[in-house]
């Protein structure tokens, strides 16, 4: 009951009591016994007292209740926000918090907590986390970041790779992004001096820093370098010279030591997998790839099955080492592979599934196929970054093949190589590995045929995989197999676009053509995708603006030039005849 004697929760114990009127007429809740009403008198422009509505106890909670809810559900949305816009390529690190800190840096992360607890947009003084490889400074930079953001400032985190990516772009883009990483409240930048030390690189580098410094904008800053004997101790010849500068006068140093936890968590990793796996004590990190041509892992691997979505020597790489290995594997090719590729997959004991469309087609199929088994995988070219850094290390096996053959590679002596492009794939991850090895002395064209340009024209639009060559009234067929591809790889594009110097189409015409040279001159035989690469030197020696703007053309005769041709060593005699009389 109230204090007026009124129940106020329950009526004879079983059911709530409903609102009701008092002596005075006045509305009272039946929950919490309190007037929903209230009586004002007569006066004014009333004539006669009147009720007017007024909240309750229970109306008045409920109202809170809501505020509060909707204040945390903006909340939510605005660190959620923040979150997606400070952690923009680097998802594994966006949830890192300090609760989550093992404590084995512990002078470290107190330091970082309290620079996290204290922070002040305004304040330009910040961090400088330095130390050797794999000892934390991410994970405490990462959490700092996710620490401010749920005090609901904002912060990008970045590295100088992604800086000089955005910095490349034209006049008005580049002017545009400079202010993205001037503007959040705090920028992190990661990995100082993992890059090569260009002048170009540098200038980049120096505006970012400097603009934050002259904003009195604050700065975590992660480096292998050690503070005192190379930041702080510069040389005035040293390139990091004027970066290092402004870095001392507002970062704090916080020094990172001890063995590298990545390795630590990789070996753990990798133990535990091996567990989940049923493999612990078939396989040691000693033994060499010989040890999976085993019966036991031929075993083990049969269990498994493999889909891949192919034109045609994806397909029969993955299908004939999967095979072998003993994996179940499918082959989901599209309407322009060639029968002796089916026939030889077959032959192998390939499930080879075909379709009387396209690549990208192909490509779908097989990933709903590989989706429906969660012991399937699918062998993804499109998007798969394991493959494209697979497709990468060819750059370093080909560094050491030209040092073999003491064929220098230096800004006076460009290395310029063109590579036949279909969804972009391997030519991709090629190119970044030969960007990773040669830097700015790696010039990397694509070549594709006159019909299925899909990755110039993804790259020349802007629209990456948001556009196929028939959209602008090519068909998409060519006698190139491999590079029969409409629509490109969107991952790749976007991560190339900066790197790769350019691209061409060549006729199937054209592709016979040099096939057909190639093996009279040299006696060697590839398939006509191979071939489309050979077009590049010769028409790029006719743009002499180009390679006067590119200062190609002053270092020309120094050159070494590279067509990348892989495919042909498992033509059938009969097929190569074929290719031979076209």
């Amino acid at each position: 009951m109230n204090e007026n004697g009124t129940k106020t929760k329950e009526q004879d114990g079983r059911k709530p009591v409903e609102d009701y009127r008092d002596a005075d007429g006045i509305l009272i809740c039946g929950k919490c016994g309190e007037p929903r009403e209230r009586m004002f008198p007569a006066g004014g422009i009333f004539k006669e007292p009147h009720l007017v509505p007024t909240m309750c106890r229970c109306q008045r909670e409920e109202a809170d209740r809501q505020r509060e809810e909707a204040e945390r559900a903006e909340k939510r949305r605005r660190t959620e926000r923040l979150r997606k816009q400070c952690f923009p390529s680097s998802g594994r690190y966006a949830f890192c918090t300090f609760d989550a800190d093992d404590g084995r840096n512990a002078a470290q992360s107190t330091v970082c907590k309290a620079f996290a607890a204290t922070f002040d947009p305004k304040d330009p003084e910040g961090l400088v986390l330095y130390g050797k490889r794999g000892t934390g400074k991410s994970f405490h930079a990462s959490c700092i970041a996710n620490a401010v953001i749920e005090r609901g400032f904002s912060c990008l985190v970045t590295d100088i790779k992604q800086v000089v990516n955005l910095m490349e772009s034209s006049f008005e883009k580049r002017s545009g992004n400079l202010e993205r990483i001037l503007a959040p409240d705090l920028l992190i930048l990661e990995d100082l001096g993992a890059q090569r030390s260009t002048e170009y690189v540098m200038e980049h580098v120096y505006d970012v820093i400097d603009g934050r410094y002259k904003a009195g904008k604050p700065m975590v800053i992660t480096t292998n370098f050690d503070f005192r004997e190379r930041i702080l101790n510069a040389t005035a010849d040293d390139p990091w010279g004027r970066v290092f500068d402004r870095i001392v006068e507002v970062g704090f140093p916080v020094k990172y030591d001890g063995n590298s936890r990545r390795r630590e968590i990789g070996m753990k990793n990798r133990k535990d997998f091996k567990r989940k796996l049923g493999i612990e004590g078939i396989v040691e990190m000693r033994d060499d790839y010989s040890v999976f041509a085993t019966r036991a892992f031929r075993n083990f691997f049969s269990q498994y099955e493999l889909h891949v979505g192919s034109t045609g020597n994806l397909g029969l790489s993955i299908g004939i080492m999967g095979a072998a290995l003993g994996y179940r594997v499918t082959v989901h090719m599209s309407a322009d592979a060639r029968q002796w590729k089916k026939d030889l997959l077959r032959a192998k004991g390939v499930t080879v599934l075909e379709y009387g469309a396209d690549y990208s087609y192909a490509v779908q199929k097989g990933r709903e196929r590989a989706a429906e088994d969660p012991r399937s995988y699918f062998v993804d070219d499109e998007n798969s970054v394991d493959l494209f850094l697979g497709y990468a290390v060819a750059a370093r096996r080909l560094k050491a093949q030209l040092a073999e053959q003491d064929v220098t590679v230096d800004d006076e002596h460009p290395l310029l190589v063109y590579i036949p492009c279909g969804v972009g794939g391997a030519p991709g991850g090629i190119c970044f590995g030969l960007k990773q090895e040669f830097g700015d002395a790696a010039h990397v064209y694509f070549a594709e045929p006159v019909e299925a340009p899909c990755m110039l024209l993804g790259l020349a639009s802007g629209l990456q995989n948001a556009i196929c060559v028939q959209d602008i009234g090519l068909t998409g067929r060519t006698a190139a197999d491999g590079l029969a591809v409409s629509r490109p790889s969107g991952f790749v594009g976007e991560t190339v676009k900066a790197i790769v110097s350019g691209g061409f189409t060549v006729s199937d015409e054209h592709l016979f053509t040099d096939l057909h040279a190639l093996h009279e001159t040299e006696r060697l035989f590839v398939e006509p995708s191979a071939c489309a690469g050979f077009a590049g030197a010769v028409e790029l020696s006719k743009m002499t603006d180009y390679l006067e703007s590119s200062g190609l053309g002053a270092h020309w005769e120094n050159a070494a030039h590279i067509v990348w041709a892989t495919g042909g060593a498992l033509v059938p005699e009969g097929e190569r005849e074929k290719y031979l009389a076209n």
